[in-house]
């Protein structure tokens, strides 16, 4: 388990000291009408989850320290049992995995990334269906021209974009036609079937792009060594080599 903390907060208490005051310039008058003292005070910092309160207490030098350490690396707050709550980028996350500061990082980050690229492909879809006719091509028209498929299949050299195969090919809209995609050149790719079958009706462009290099499989040809990247989880394939045209049986 590993999620934000949403009742992670810090709470602090003020704390106030009397420091001495130098007397050795004031008159005797000045001594005894005049406090000795200069009050101070100290803020003083505990992480909290809830109901939970952490042992260790941060001064106001240690917080701002502690602040600036977390916009940088996750920093552990707090350990009770199995758990572990984090620090990161001024974001509370409790996980119970013995995560390090590293792997906590590493999720965070890749979190973050998926987001970006779920609003892109959002703001993509979004922009194309607002143009129902673009670049002279009707959306209505789900026939792919020939101008285009010539054009498109000059351009990615008669293989498949992702495994590199020459068999089988299809012509694959990069933007589902169903999500308002064109039939222009630029949103049209080939694909392989299994690979287009592989990507079914989601937004993606062939190639290892971060969408695809983590759903595909590298394998190598024992002829010419050429690496030739398939869809995982597909079970045993039949691959040509786009290199050297040699045939072999692959497991994904």
């Amino acid at each position: 388990m590993f999620k934000r903390e949403k009742q992670g907060r810090f709470c602090s208490r003020s704390v106030t000291i009397h420091d001495p005051v130098d007397i050795s310039g004031w008159t005797r008058w000045q001594k005894l009408t005049r406090s000795t003292t200069k009050p101070r005070e100290l803020l003083y910092y505990r992480f909290c989850a809830g109901i939970l309160v952490c042992d260790r207490e941060y001064s106001d030098a240690e917080y701002s320290q502690l602040t600036d350490y977390q916009s940088r690396t996750p920093a552990n707050l707090m350990t009770i049992g199995e758990k572990k709550w984090w620090w990161f980028r001024n974001v509370f996350y409790v996980e119970d995995e013995g995560l390090d500061a590293t792997h906590v990082k590493a999720l965070v980050v890749s979190a973050e990334e998926k987001r970006k690229r779920r609003l892109d492909r959002a703001v993509t879809i979004a922009s194309i269906a607002e143009r129902p006719s673009r670049d002279g091509v009707p959306k209505s028209d789900r026939q792919i021209p020939r101008e285009v498929r010539l054009a498109v299949w000059q351009r990615d050299r008669g293989r498949c974009a992702v495994c590199g195969s020459s068999e089988r090919l299809e012509f694959d809209h990069i933007v589902p036609f169903s999500l308002g995609g064109s039939n222009t050149e630029r949103n049209v790719q080939l694909l392989c079937e299994t690979c287009n079958r592989s990507k079914g009706n989601n937004v993606g462009f062939g190639g290892p792009t971060p969408q695809t290099s983590s759903s595909s499989h590298i394998v190598t040809c024992a002829r010419c060594s050429q690496k030739i990247r398939l869809p995982k989880g597909r079970g045993t394939l039949r691959v040509t080599c786009p290199q050297c045209s040699e045939k072999f049986v692959a497991r994904t």
